[in-house]
């Protein structure tokens, strides 16, 4: 298994001239570690802050995580795939014309939320997305062919 810091999007992308004003979205399948979230019921919980090495370059991104840290991503035995790139590709298809991105992703994150299973091993599986953006404005998709 290769490993990734996912803080290094801000350093690949952040320099880039072309894309300076512009939101830099990613969307990341992955396991964040080997535990499984328990749901006891109670509300999600919040993601962690980190107030250093924000920088001019750190602005306008969005980076959807399919799991919180330290977690567990799940997929369907079914063949539907993940539990979460399933849930993005549907609400985005179903409202990328009347909903800004950040609240879509919010609607992801409930549904992938609210999903539950067992694995073999008999433990109830459940899945919290977090959400990382440093968008000053709201971001509207612009559709020219595709989902019309």
């Amino acid at each position: 298994k290769g490993k990734f810091a996912l803080q290094n999007i801000y350093n690949y992308l952040g320099p880039c001239k072309h894309l300076a004003g512009k939101p830099k979205m990613a969307f990341i399948q992955a396991c964040q570690g080997e535990s499984i979230a328990e749901h006891d019921g109670a509300q999600q919980p919040s993601a962690v802050e980190d107030d250093g090495g924000i920088t001019r370059r750190s602005r306008d991104f969005i980076l959807s995580y399919a799991a919180f840290y330290g977690q567990k991503s799940f997929r369907w035995t079914e063949g539907k795939g993940t539990w979460y790139i399933s849930a993005l590709c549907k609400i985005f298809k179903e409202n990328h014309k009347k909903m800004d991105v950040v609240s879509m992703i919010t609607d992801v994150h409930n549904k992938v939320s609210n999903e539950n299973a067992t694995t073999a091993r008999g433990e109830d599986c459940w899945q919290c997305p977090r959400l990382e953006h440093t968008l000053r404005y709201k971001v509207q998709l612009a559709v020219k062919n595709g989902w019309g």
